[in-house]
């Protein structure tokens, strides 16, 4: 008996269960066929198996050998008396063993049934399914989300009464409020209160000053029929950030309207007109279908008459505590917008170029405009991708790794949109999106000046604004905003005392101010204007940082001095005694062609500047102390008089010519 042969018994017993098996699942000829095809569908070997099949087969007289010798080796009788043979014998199980082992295993060689065939669909529309949802959601892993934070408009009182209009009632503010909606804010006496409008700007109200905020949006609309602010009343200083290309503010005043974009303005509005000084940039003004256009260092007032002639801003009003504090607040908000808005594109930016998972980015930006379906939705995702180029330099810049490694993003920028308009063809919508987001891009920017490593940023999104098809912004006229932010950032430099670093940077610039003289440039008139006004600014911030720093003016360069205003000649001739007081009464009738008492000092401020350098300074005060009410204005004459005394016995004896009748008593 062999080593694992089962007894006779076993082996009838093991035969009596494979027949009851075989009858137990016996099926149909048709089925068996069925069931025989798709067995040898599903263990038919390929090609290359078979021919390794082929060669692994042994010749027909090779195979009964090789048969006879392994049955021989799995059934001969055991031999005793060898120690391997009993120990084989000890380990080779008994035939009711063998019997149970064959059952389980041939029960488990049973045939089993076929998997329906739309089983088999669902579960590989699963698989793909679930593959496919990994491809689309993997970018969100590498993808910084595309936001844009939006700053409030806040209102903040600075001193006296600050009130907003609620329900037909004023109601006191006592700290600082985010407006939500269209609101009325009036300062008392003595009152004072700044509004922070998004990122666009500043308004600060004087005292008795109302202001209606009418469009709290984002880039607001100078719609004619909707305006951004209206003032009512009293004295407010605008500063706007919003650039030219860029929807801008419109400002109702009693006499008109003005439209600004980048620039500070002073209004100062009473009865029916509005004094307007122009500080930085330009301002545009509205009466009817007549406009007026005034830039750094002019003034003018609205009236429902008409316009006043344009006059030049004096020493003494840019050196007052209205004008002069509002410049340094302008100067500080500027930087800290610019910083806010650094800083947002830099949490926006997401992987940066210098990372070793970049092209990871990269990929993962392409996958997702693979599942990005449609025009529309499409050319936002363009847009969005622009826009972290712009963010990945602003990130660069910030983290220090210099203007070389921003340049590929920023080219990479300007490329994209260049495409992107260029290719749209006749597609107004998507030129349509493209202008906004440049629109966009540019609002955010703006504050930035050329002292500023971020300052390429907006260089090329100005440059790329122009280059784009049926843009309104020109070349030239991006050059010339470059130049006038070069001369304000000079001017700031120095004004922060660096007077050497100021003159040295404005001799490499030098080169460029033929633009502003030469009438042939391409560049624009406003523009041209508001350059030579940017450049008499810093001639004269120079001139001063020189002078109160006791290094005289001789120092300055003559490209510099040619550019410093003129300054008003005092006037020789004395008027005679009938010339003074026709003087006088023409300015008492100036005064009082005015109801309210706060118009009324308006005008008397006016009065008083008109005055400044004439010989006979002195006797118009004198006569126009008598003229007016000794309780009401006249008082306010006696303080200016005092100030003319002050200033002659501080001249040196030299003037006390040039100062007679000054001095005299009232």
């Amino acid at each position: 008996m062999s080593l694992w042969s089962p007894s006779p018994d076993g082996h009838e017993r093991a035969e009596s269960l494979l027949s009851e098996a075989a009858r137990a699942v016996e099926d149909p000829v048709d089925t068996r066929e069925a069931v025989k095809r798709a067995i040898l569908k599903r263990i038919r070997a390929p090609e290359v198996l078979r021919k390794a099949v082929e060669q692994t087969v042994p010749v027909p007289g090779k195979s009964k050998v090789l048969w006879k010798g392994i049955l021989s080796r799995i059934s001969s009788p055991l031999e005793t008396g060898g120690f391997w043979d009993r120990v084989r014998a000890s380990l080779a199980p008994s035939g009711e063993v063998q019997a149970f082992l064959r059952g389980r295993i041939l029960g488990r060689l049973q045939p089993v049934p076929a998997v329906p065939f739309h089983y088999r669909m669902v579960r590989w529309t699963a698989v793909a399914a679930v593959l496919l949802l990994a491809i689309r959601v993997s970018p969100l892993l590498f993808l910084a989300p595309q936001s844009r934070a939006s700053s409030p408009v806040l209102l903040v009182p600075a001193a006296g009464e600050v009130s907003v209009l609620m329900g037909g009632l004023w109601q006191p503010v006592q700290g600082e409020v985010i407006l939500q909606k269209q609101a009325v804010i009036r300062t008392g006496a003595g009152g004072a209160a700044t509004i922070i409008v998004h990122d666009d700007g500043v308004l600060r109200l004087g005292a008795d000053t109302t202001v209606d905020l009418r469009d709290l949006s984002d880039r607001p609309s100078a719609a004619e029929e909707f305006p951004t602010i209206e003032l009512q009343g009293g004295t407010l200083w605008v500063q706007s950030l919003v650039p030219a290309i860029a929807p801008s503010w419109s400002i109702d005043v009693p006499g008109g309207r003005l439209v600004l974009h980048e620039s500070s303005v002073s209004l100062a509005a009473s009865e029916g007109d509005t004094e307007v000084q122009v500080w930085n940039r330009a301002v545009f003004l509205f009466q009817g279908k007549t406009e007026r256009s005034l830039v750094a260092g002019e003034g003018m007032r609205m009236m429902p008459q008409g316009f006043s002639a344009v006059r030049s801003l004096t020493a003494a009003e840019e050196e007052g505590e209205w004008v002069s504090g509002n410049l340094r607040r302008d100067a500080v908000h500027r930087r800290e917008i610019a910083l806010l808005q650094q800083e947002r594109r830099t949490k926006n930016a997401g992987i940066l170029p210098t990372s070793p998972i970049y092209p990871v980015k990269r990929v993962a930006e392409t996958v997702d405009m693979l599942f990005t379906f449609g025009q529309g939705a499409r050319t936002q995702k363009l847009l969005q991708q622009a826009s972290t180029r712009l963010n990945e330099a602003a990130a660069l810049l910030a983290t220090g790794s210099g203007a070389e490694a921003a340049e590929k993003p920023l080219e990479e920028y300007k490329q994209l949109l260049l495409a992107m308009g260029s290719g749209s063809g006749q597609d107004a919508v998507v030129s349509n999106m493209v202008q906004e987001q440049v629109a966009a891009e540019v609002s955010d920017v703006t504050a930035v000046l050329p002292d500023d490593d971020a300052y390429a940023i907006k260089k090329t999104v100005l440059e790329t604004s122009a280059a784009l098809p049926q843009s309104g912004v020109k070349p030239e006229d991006v050059e010339g905003v470059l130049l006038v932010d070069s001369l304000n950032a000079l001017t700031r430099r120095a004004q922060e005392g660096d007077v050497a670093g100021a003159s040295d940077a404005f001799k490499e610039l030098e080169p460029s101010l033929a633009l502003t003289t030469d009438r042939s440039s391409p560049l624009s008139q406003q523009l041209r204007k508001e350059a030579r006004a940017a450049l008499t600014v810093f001639a004269h911030i120079l001139d001063t940082e020189n002078r109160e720093a006791g290094t005289g003016a001789t120092v300055l360069d003559p490209g510099i001095t040619q550019y410093l205003p003129s300054r008003p000649q005092p006037v020789v001739r004395s008027l005679s005694d009938d010339e003074i007081n026709s003087l006088v009464m023409q300015m008492v009738n100036r005064i009082f062609l005015y109801k309210q008492p706060r118009s009324r000092y308006n005008q008397l401020l006016v009065e008083f500047r008109s005055v400044e350098g004439n010989a006979d300074r002195g006797k118009i005060l004198r006569r126009l102390y008598h003229a007016l009410p000794e309780d009401g204005l006249a008082r306010y004459v006696r303080t200016e008089f005092q100030k003319v005394r002050e200033e002659v016995e501080a001249s040196s004896s030299s003037m006390h010519g040039a100062a007679t009748g000054s001095g005299e008593e009232l």
